[in-house]
């Protein structure tokens, strides 16, 4: 029921729109790429890139604060537990975010390769020869032209990892403050305190999410520990939104 009500919400479908978007309009500034994935590599340094995470969390990160506000809430744990509906809520939420940059992007890949190559035919000029000697990403086995689709994809799943902890963590907070605009400001604070105040290169985000970094010199090892840390921070907001409800129901029985 909770994919059927983000399949069917037009805030999922704006989200995705908003990804596009920004897309776009990050790549005006880097018109002389020679290829997607010049393009898709170099528009992950410019800042207006952090707004993904703000489209990405509009998705669905507001669903408890609006079941709560109308009730919806009590009818689903009257027909089964305020932990299962509270888990089934987080899961969604991650998922929507997920999902909205991961369409996103393959938009934003698909019109981009209407008018230059997936990937520079010469590899002479771009970043792709480098990354690839450099064994610069955990991806780098899909930098082929007939494996370009599979690498964008991969990619934006990744960072769409990060988009979810920020959405649960958006989730989080706007039930402790009952403030909607929490789902569109948290995750661009909160991806700005992770960059600025975590410096250990092992657990660079930037270097996890943003580049799908080779940080562990073995490429699964690597795609490995960022599923670890994206499991732990999942987890963590899952409780602390799950322990936040509880205390929310409690004070209304009382």
């Amino acid at each position: 029921m909770d994919f059927y009500r983000l399949f069917r919400s037009p805030q999922f479908y704006i989200s995705i729109a908003s990804v596009f978007l920004i897309y776009m309009v990050s790549s005006l500034q880097s018109v002389g790429s020679l290829s997607v994935f010049d393009l898709f590599y170099f528009i992950k340094f410019f800042s207006l890139i952090i707004v993904l995470f703000a489209c990405s969390s509009f998705a669905y990160a507001n669903s408890l604060l609006e079941d709560w506000e109308h009730g919806f809430y009590q009818s689903a744990v009257l027909r089964g537990s305020l932990k299962a509906y509270v888990y089934a809520k987080s899961a969604c939420c991650f998922c929507a975010a997920v999902l909205s940059i991961i369409m996103g992007t393959m938009c934003f890949v698909f019109v981009q390769s209407l008018r230059i190559p997936l990937a520079d035919p010469e590899e002479a000029y771009g970043m792709m020869r480098i990354v690839r000697e450099q064994e610069a990403e955990v991806f780098g086995c899909f930098l082929q032209k007939q494996w370009m689709p599979v690498y964008f994809l991969l990619s934006s799943m990744v960072i769409g990892f990060l988009a979810g902890i920020l959405a649960l963590a958006a989730m989080w907070l706007s039930l402790v403050a009952k403030n909607r605009m929490f789902a569109m400001c948290m995750p661009i604070a909160a991806y700005y305190i992770l960059v600025n105040c975590i410096k250990d290169d092992m657990l660079s985000i930037n270097g996890m999410y943003f580049f799908s970094g080779n940080l562990l010199s073995d490429p699964l090892l690597s795609f490995g520990c960022t599923v670890f840390v994206t499991a732990c921070g999942v987890s963590i907001f899952m409780v602390l939104i799950y322990r936040r409800m509880r205390r929310m129901v409690r004070g209304v029985k009382r």
